[in-house]
């Protein structure tokens, strides 16, 4: 029997009933969701029959079955005390019951079985809801019963690789290894492949999807599908863009140092750019009296000179320094570590001898302040050395090579490449990641414009 067989047949037995029990039927709210899984609140025909009760003052309800109504018990049991309170009598055919009784008293027995009745139903829809969960969690274990997955199809249920699909998956991730957003991606894919429409979200979708590394997340599972893309192009792609939410702005002008370039003074290097009175410099926020510098000029240098530390880092006797620095950094890591275990057993025979009386309050509180102390300068200074040793790691995974022309594409790119720029009277000190600080020279007025035209021609 289809749907709308059962409802003719429900509203039928209904009009029945209400011809026999001498009832007007004035108006019939038919309602097609689960009473299970949607609350009282949620259920639009359900919230329509109220209002049209209060409006029209109607004292009959007739119910097909209590399941109708609702399968949560306490839904079910406040609906009809809130009625029963109105004088509205609530009539259940397939259980044969009315809630009140002729005289308009309430039916106390009847109270009791509505009770029963709709703890049953309830009991009832968890068990099938239990069943329907348990299903889909064998099927997953399976291998089956997954959504729809861009880069996938199926076959007998299982994922398998779709290569056409699967080759706009690896250009997503390929260029956002690179530092390129995930607007210029969607756009890129959009033009240079026949795929769905990508918006920035949906590449984003993509990108931090483990599915695509082969890890298939349901539930508290983890299962194993055929990957598309290696673990550490995954890493380095989400790396960037937890990297960018730390850090974006949205500005007229993009400012491709937002977030790290300072003053000496310790003041954020503000960005001004005013065209129409040909102002384009950083300048102090808090005025310390630190000249501004020319914008484009400071843009040009600091991509100058993150392109050859990138390019140092591919030749082989740099590549070995930075391996040995890796590894002076992890034996001095072992050190504090050590240092740090030391520090923490003595803190705790401190504590000993204050208890066994050994010590004074005064004596125990001034020795546990200088472990204390001690304990805290040695995490920190672990905490920079780990800090260090991903920083040189990541110099030596960097594929860039050439820094964007583009803004946008410069800002994400210099977001895992440049710690912080300090901006000084004659100089600014750039410090990349991985490396030690790099000297930029400022020019500016006249100087500015013979070191532009020296470039030029070096070029």
């Amino acid at each position: 029997m289809d749907e709308s067989q059962s409802f003719d047949r429900q509203l039928a037995d209904l009009q029945r009933y209400a011809k026999y029990k001498n009832i007007k039927v004035v108006n019939t709210f038919a309602e097609k969701i689960s009473g299970f899984r949607k609350g009282l609140e949620d259920r639009i025909e359900f919230n329509n029959m109220t209002e049209y009760i209060d409006k029209h003052a109607i004292k009959h309800i007739l119910i097909s079955e209590l399941s109708r109504l609702s399968r949560r018990y306490i839904d079910s049991v406040n609906f009809i005390n809130d009625c029963s309170k109105q004088g509205i009598n609530i009539h259940i055919l397939k259980e044969g019951i009315s809630t009140l009784n002729e005289d308009g008293t309430e039916n106390s027995m009847v109270q009791m079985l509505i009770g029963m009745l709709s703890s049953m139903a309830q009991q009832e829809s968890q068990s099938l809801s239990y069943r329907v969960k348990s299903g889909k969690r064998y099927a997953a274990e399976q291998g089956r019963s997954f959504g729809y997955q861009f880069g996938y199809s199926k076959k007998d249920g299982k994922p398998i690789v779709n290569e056409k699909q699967a080759e706009g998956v690896r250009k997503m991730f390929e260029m956002s290894a690179q530092g390129i957003g995930s607007r210029t991606i969607a756009n890129y894919i959009n033009k240079h492949y026949a795929f769905k429409h990508f918006i920035p979200s949906s590449v984003q979708s993509i990108l931090k999807n483990t599915f695509y590394v082969g890890r298939r997340r349901y539930k508290d599972l983890i299962l194993d599908v055929p990957p598309i893309i290696d673990q550490e192009t995954f890493d380095k792609c989400n790396e960037l863009i937890k990297s960018r939410k730390r850090h974006t702005t949205v500005t007229m002008h993009t400012n491709p140092f937002a977030s790290f370039i300072k003053c000496k003074c310790g003041a954020t290097m503000m960005q001004v750019v005013v065209k129409s009175a040909r102002v384009n410099v950083y300048q102090c926020k808090d005025k310390c009296g630190v000249k501004s510098v020319n914008r484009p000029f400071l843009i040009n240098e600091v991509r100058t000179v993150v392109e050859r530390n990138a390019k140092q880092s591919k030749e082989k006797l740099v590549r070995e320094k930075l391996n040995n620095k890796i590894q002076a950094d992890l034996g001095d890591i072992q050190v504090y570590n050590k240092k740090i275990e030391n520090l923490t057993s003595m803190i705790d025979k401190n504590y000993e001898q204050f208890l066994l009386g050994k010590i004074s309050e005064s004596k125990y509180n001034d020795f546990n302040g200088r472990f204390e102390r001690q304990l805290k300068k040695t995490s920190i200074a672990t905490k920079k050395l780990k800090g260090s040793i991903r920083d040189v790691k990541n110099t030596l995974k960097n594929d860039i090579i050439h820094y964007s022309e583009s803004l946008d594409i410069l800002k994400q790119q210099l977001l895992n490449t440049i710690e912080y720029i300090t901006v000084q009277d004659e100089i600014a000190i750039c410090k990349i990641k991985g490396w030690g600080k790099q000297v930029i020279n400022i020019y500016r007025g006249n100087h500015l414009k013979k070191y532009n035209d020296f470039m030029k021609n070096r070029t």
